[in-house]
């Protein structure tokens, strides 16, 4: 946590760098949530070079030692089509196993799609279809 707060803290480069170091560290550990964090910031670029490949690696990786919040960030990349095919469906089948080991966020997240269901239903059967 250390490691986010001076990642997140400001724009300095200072502190960007002890920021990756303390995650990456973390990370090497095999602390879950480090990697997580280590490949969010492969997703943005921040502190590492921006590789979506990298950033799935490490959430599957984090998904395997148990921590919820993997599966949720793997959902992230199909629901947005970010380095991913965008997959409506990908992204659900990630946030509902997320649900079922009790993540609020994965929930939220599944809440907002129901809320544009009109939009997103249709976009479903369409990608099933292969139209999209």
């Amino acid at each position: 946590r250390l490691g986010r707060y001076y990642l997140w803290a400001d724009e300095e480069d200072d502190n960007e760098a002890t920021g990756t170091r303390f995650i990456k560290r973390a990370a090497d550990m095999g602390d879950a949530e480090a990697i997580v964090n280590l490949g969010l910031m492969h997703v943005i670029g921040k502190g590492v070079p921006k590789d979506i490949e990298e950033a799935m690696r490490l959430y599957i990786l984090s998904m395997e030692k148990g921590y919820v919040e993997a599966y949720t960030c793997l959902g992230d990349l199909y629901v947005t089509g970010t380095g991913v095919e965008f997959s409506l469906f990908e992204a659900l089948t990630y946030y509902t196993v997320a649900v079922a080991k009790g993540c609020k966020r994965a929930r939220a997240t599944i809440d907002n799609l129901e809320a544009a269901r009109h939009i997103w239903g249709e976009l479903v059967a369409k990608q099933q279809k292969g139209l999209v």
